[in-house]
């Protein structure tokens, strides 16, 4: 019975909420056939009664009693309607047709009404509740407001969110989802009062940088405090709480708490997804790929949010059927989910994972950049615009005030780029994290970074697989230091697993710093860069993209070898043995170059052996390559390199130069070469043609020259250096050679220098540069025609203030002036490492020419190493130590490079031809490199 009379109320109520409606003009509501949580449906007109278009949706609640008499407990009289969960305000919210519920007081046949949008609807813990006010009736009075409401979603849904957000038309169970993916459109405006901020607020409002404004909020008791957030009984302060830890202190132990106490099904998925966005970014791949299990009664965009997450860990490691399988399973979920600003998102995020897995010929690129022009993309890049200007400005200001900019601490709530980083990682656009996390790297490495801020940063770049970035970054670092942070990363790879996307950098890191490893560490690293090339081959395919893999390879055993033990040298000893016979030549000149760095005098008889076995099995060039490696510490390839040289060929007299096995016939050899070479580069240089690449025939003369004395070679390298017509590339090692070497060279060299020299020219190089006026300053010092002090600080003056720094130190190391000390100490505290290094190697240079000043120099130079937190002013300075050996000034230097943290320092300092670089015909002469 209790059933009937509810029928007949809501039967009732029915018949007169259709009399209201059209009473006020409106289409004569029609009840809808199919149960779908909904009564009725009408059209809006006008005040004429003209009709607008505008369908809405009623929930019609009767009754005889309930909606009598308002409850006054609000500021505003009315009354709180209640669901016990999201289920029924979800489908209101989401229907994409403004509904309204309807309350309707049968006795007085008075109806009112209330907009059900998302911003009217109040949590309740597990469920919803809206207010409907008591002047909200279906009248007349109200025909504007209820004409607004049913035009609501006839504008785009976007344009004007920047005010009222989106928040009104995200369904209850979307608002904590749509906060982390889209904050910009659930964060309440800036500009507008709030005194009532839900916890979905504080969440976007945290992800936009806000959290000042939380925390005013808070002291006007309108949300609680961030810190108290995690004690709070409210799940949803709680999981605000957690969140503000985690982008403040990269601390996400609470999302598993919150996981189990959630509510909703909702909030675990939002859990879930944040625990492995935090675990992925620490490449704690276990716990990401455990965080993300998908309950069985996830919504659809929900599910499609895990899904999302789950291919892009998936590809990451290289487990491309599961990756494909999961995000085609987002995309199905995806279907026909238009409106959803973070569907779009998320659907942007599969499809890009979808592209990194096709064959290159049938990628959809059109597909993918209309998945990923969405407006969570757009938001995002307002965001790095805004940062952008603020970092601007910051620069700006700084240097108004001549101060340094000082990076803030990744620890730190953070600019805004930091944060679109995070919204990029929770949006599943990994692409996005990672640009983000690359620029957010060069931010930090830009401004001046403490070492823990340069780690991060170098983290950052080599987790995102930034090869280019981190290898000029690392250069930097090690040249100038500090290295702590830069040795820290290194070792870690040591003891890590690699992504295949972080492989290229992690190489790279190895390239650069490698030095830097205890020789334990170093032992590992070689262990492992060899293992790849072994396990994997020497190709790496990888997300769509490849690449050679022995170049990489190569270069990171070369400066791995520098801090290895003798055990690695072996195992990189057996590793060309085994591989140099059958490979292509690009993998043979990188095996080659790598047993370069060998300690051949400490390897095994037997091994050295099996070099100069393989070494014979090639015909091509390496053949004699690796006979040079081994000639001075092998007496069979040295006699192999003399019977080939003997022979007549030209390559291997050459070699016979390198290896100490140099009689006047190989000298006048070289140079008959060299001097042909040249003639013919000088006829191709008057046509505007160059070569690139291979040994300089210029230098191969000079050096020959300086052997045989001949008067027609002096004669073609003048030429060469003063027709103008030569590359830069090409003249200025020997410029600085013939400079350094002048008082040594034939006195009619000498004039013709001191004639050409304030002329110098050259053809542009390769980089473009014809700059050779510091070429011109040192000829000019050293052969007297700049012969007063006034003349040469004038010139120098000049060069200083257009930015020439290192050039200048080897001019200056030329000029016998006491006043080129003064400038050379000068230079020795220059911002550049290249700079600092240089002068404190030409310093120690003129030591021995320069007694009046040797104590100077010596505290100079003693200061200079001690301040220093790079490698680089080491390693100059310890070179220019190893040429001079008998300096007992500067044996504290000398003391005190012997326990530098770079291998490569310490060997130069013990052993000064251990890396080749100090060898007649190797490198770029008299330490101009």
């Amino acid at each position: 019975m209790q059933h009937d009379a509810n029928q007949k109320t809501g039967r009732i109520g029915q018949i007169q909420v259709t009399l209201a409606f059209t009473k006020i003009g409106w289409g004569e509501p029609k009840e809808i056939p199919q149960d779908i949580g909904d009564d009725l449906f009408t059209f809006a007109r006008d005040q004429n009664g003209e009709d607008l278009g505008f369908p809405v949706i009623m929930q019609v609640k009767s009754s005889q009693d309930k909606y009598s008499e308002a409850s006054t407990d609000t500021a505003t009289p009315g009354w709180w309607y209640y669901e016990s969960d999201t289920r029924h305000f979800d489908h209101w919210v989401r229907f994409g047709i403004p509904c309204l519920l309807v309350l309707h007081d049968i006795p007085s046949e008075v109806t009112y009404w209330a907009h059900v949008s998302g911003d009217a609807i109040v949590s309740t813990g597990k469920g919803r509740k809206i207010f409907v006010p008591k002047q909200q009736k279906v009248d007349v009075d109200n025909l504007d407001a209820l004409i607004d409401v049913s035009a609501s979603q006839r504008v785009n849904e976007l344009e004007g969110s920047v005010w009222h957000g989106h928040k009104v038309k995200t369904p209850p169970s979307a608002l904590l989802r749509t906060a982390l993916i889209a904050p910009r459109v659930i964060a309440p405006n800036p500009n507008r009062r709030s005194d009532d901020v839900c916890f979905e607020e504080a969440v976007a409002m945290l992800l936009r940088g806000r959290r000042q404004e939380l925390g005013r909020l808070a002291d006007k008791d309108i949300i609680p405090r961030l810190d108290r957030m995690h004690a709070e009984r409210d799940w949803g302060w709680r999981f605000a709480g957690a969140l503000d830890a985690l982008l403040s202190k990269e601390d996400a132990s609470s999302f598993g708490a919150l996981d189990s106490s959630a509510r909703h099904t909702f909030e675990r998925v939002a859990c879930r997804v944040v625990r492995a966005c935090a675990a992925y970014q620490k490449q704690d791949f276990t716990t990401a790929t455990s965080a993300l299990k998908i309950p069985d009664d996830a919504e659809a965009v929900d599910a499609s949010w895990m899904h999302g997450q789950l291919a892009h860990l998936h590809l990451e490691r290289e487990e491309n059927e599961q990756a494909t399988a999961h995000a085609v399973q987002a995309l199905d979920k995806l279907s026909f989910r238009y409106g959803d600003p973070t569907a779009a998102a998320i659907r942007g995020g599969c499809t890009a994972t979808l592209f990194a897995l096709t064959p290159f010929d049938q990628e959809d690129i059109a597909g993918l950049l209309q998945a990923q022009d969405n407006a969570v993309a757009w938001w995002r890049a307002l965001q790095l615009s805004q940062e952008l200007r603020t970092d601007l400005k910051t620069r700006f200001d700084h240097w108004t005030e001549a101060a340094p900019v000082t990076a803030w601490s990744p620890s730190s709530p953070g600019p805004l780029l930091s944060l679109a980083r995070w919204n990029a990682a929770l949006a599943g656009d990994w692409g996005g994290w990672r640009d983000c996390s690359r620029l957010l790297a060069l931010q930090f490495l830009t401004t001046d970074p403490d070492e823990r801020t340069a780690e991060t940063a170098i983290h950052l770049l080599r987790i995102t697989g930034h090869k280019k970035e981190i290898g000029r970054a690392s250069r930097r670092i090690w040249r100038g230091g500090p290295v702590t942070p830069l040795k820290k990363v290194v070792t870690e790879l040591t003891q890590q697993s690699w992504t295949r996307r972080a492989e290229g950098a992690n190489l790279q890191l190895y390239s650069e710093a490698g030095d830097l490893l205890t020789a334990e560490d170093a032992a590992a690293a070689v262990a492992q860069t060899i293992a790849l090339v072994e396990q994997l081959g020497e190709n790496r395919a990888f997300a769509g993209s490849w690449a050679k893999r022995w170049p990489e390879v190569g270069r990171a055993l070369r400066r791995l070898l520098m801090a290895a033990p003798s055990e690695s040298h072996e195992q990189v000893a057996r590793f060309v043995v085994a591989r140099l016979p059958d490979e292509n030549e690009l993998a043979a000149e990188e095996l080659v170059a790598t047993a370069t760095q060998l300690n051949i005098s400490e390897l095994r008889p037997d091994l050295r052996d099996g070099l100069f076995e393989v070494a014979c099995v090639r015909s091509d060039n390496i053949r004699l390559e690796v006979l040079e490696v081994l000639a001075l510490h092998h007496v069979p390839a040295a006699e192999r390199i003399r019977q080939m040289a003997d022979s007549g060929d030209a390559n291997a007299a050459l070699s016979a130069l390198v290896t100490d096995q140099a009689g006047a016939d190989d000298w006048d050899a070289l140079a008959t070469s060299a001097q042909g070479q040249v003639q013919h580069a000088l006829e191709k240089a008057a046509r505007r043609s160059y070569g690139f690449g291979g040994r300089d025939s210029l230098r191969d003369l000079v050096l020959a020259s300086m052997h045989t004395g001949n008067t027609e070679h002096w004669t073609t390298i003048v030429e060469a250096i003063s027709a103008g017509t030569m590359s830069l590339d090409h003249i200025q090692d020997t410029v600085w050679f013939l400079a350094h070497r002048f008082e040594e060279l034939p006195d009619f060299v000498q004039d013709r220098i001191r004639h050409l020299s304030p002329d110098l020219r050259a053809a542009p190089t390769f980089s473009g540069s014809t700059d050779t006026k510091c070429l011109r300053f040192a000829l000019e010092v050293v052969s007297g025609n700049l012969n007063t002090e006034a003349q040469v600080i004038a010139r120098y003056q000049e060069l200083r203030q257009q930015g020439h720094g290192k050039d200048l130190c080897h001019a200056l190391a030329l000029w016998r002036n006491d006043r080129a000390v003064a400038l050379l100490i000068a230079l020795g505290v220059d911002a550049s490492a290249a700079v600092r290094a240089t002068a404190c190697y030409a310093l120690v240079s003129r030591f021995v020419r320069d007694p009046d000043n040797v104590s100077l120099i010596a505290a100079a130079v003693s200061t200079a190493v001690e301040n220093d937190q790079g490698c680089l002013l080491p390693l100059r300075v310890g070179f220019a130590l190893a040429e001079h050996p008998d300096v007992q000034l500067l044996s504290a230097v000398r003391d005190r490079l012997e326990d530098h943290p770079s291998a490569w320092v310490r060997a130069v300092v013990a052993d000064p031809r251990g890396d080749g670089t100090t060898d007649e015909t190797g490198g770029k002469l008299d330490g101009n490199n």
